[in-house]
């Protein structure tokens, strides 16, 4: 990627990620807003909070998560096809008609595995934390309410109220996180499934955000180069790659990380690590 350099790398990396948000930011909005709402409809009514928001919650943020994270994929795992054909000298399958002589690089089976494991995997657990955060800010409010002595209508009606607020800066951290991480993971295993399958051998290097909100941790893992197949040490934890949803949220929430990647030509052991 001779020609690609780090900070153009960063910066085009980031455009795209912030497009993406764009879109799912206003539909978690959305979706959020109707959970509270759904809750506060129970409790106005009922006098008590039933599963219905949770469950509505659940199911409607799978869906959502599921949807967008293949959004995410069709960006981030083509750019990493057409830059790995850079890297190795080729071009990308589709443009493989102009040039004969020219090798063409088509995804490996192995990468459309993986990243429908991920989309099974993720999406449903991160659905889970979505709805229980969203019930437990709601018990929250009932708990102070009972506390203060306020009737059922009233803390309903403080729950619709503050709704659209909190719903908005959640969703820009849901839409920031689960874009990130989904991204990461779709070019860091596309990159990875092609340098097997080409055979040969890539590194891959951690660049921080370094815009005034990067994590010390996050800081300090600035330039650290490890093996495609090895992981980053950052903030006392192995992280496969910036945003990896095994990584607590210290390490991936809002975080907006990524990595660049390198062929090397011989086996001698990296000189760069952190």
């Amino acid at each position: 990627m001779a020609n690609r350099t780090e900070q153009t790398e960063k910066r085009a990396k980031i455009r795209l990620l912030l497009g993406l948000e764009k879109k799912t930011q206003q539909e978690m909005r959305d979706a959020l807003e109707k959970a509270y709402n759904l809750s506060a409809d129970s409790l106005a009514a009922n006098g008590y909070l039933s599963d219905q928001a949770g469950y509505y919650a659940a199911l409607k943020f799978e869906s959502l998560l599921r949807r967008h994270y293949r959004r995410v994929e069709d960006v981030f795992a083509r750019r990493a096809l057409v830059v790995f054909a850079e890297m190795i000298g080729a071009r990308p399958a589709k443009k493989a008609a102009q040039r004969e002589d020219r090798v063409t690089v088509r995804p490996p089976a192995k990468y459309a595995n993986a990243f429908d494991e991920y989309v099974e995997r993720v999406a449903l657990t991160k659905a889970k934390m979505i709805a229980e955060t969203t019930l437990n800010d709601i018990r929250d409010i009932i708990r102070e309410g009972q506390q203060e002595g306020v009737g059922y209508a009233e803390m309903a009606r403080d729950i619709r109220e503050i709704a659209p607020a909190i719903a908005s800066y959640r969703a820009a951290t849901i839409a920031i996180t689960e874009t990130h991480s989904a991204a990461m993971f779709a070019e860091n295993t596309m990159t990875s499934a092609l340098s097997e399958e080409y055979n040969v051998r890539t590194v891959k290097s951690w660049i921080s955000a370094e815009d005034g909100r990067t994590r010390l941790a996050h800081s300090v893992a600035n330039g650290q180069t490890v093996e495609m197949e090895d992981k980053y040490k950052v903030g006392g934890e192995m992280l496969e790659f910036p945003g990896d949803p095994r990584g607590s949220a210290a390490n991936t929430v809002r975080c907006r990380c990524v990595q660049r990647y390198k062929i090397i030509e011989d086996s001698s052991p990296l000189a760069t690590t952190r």
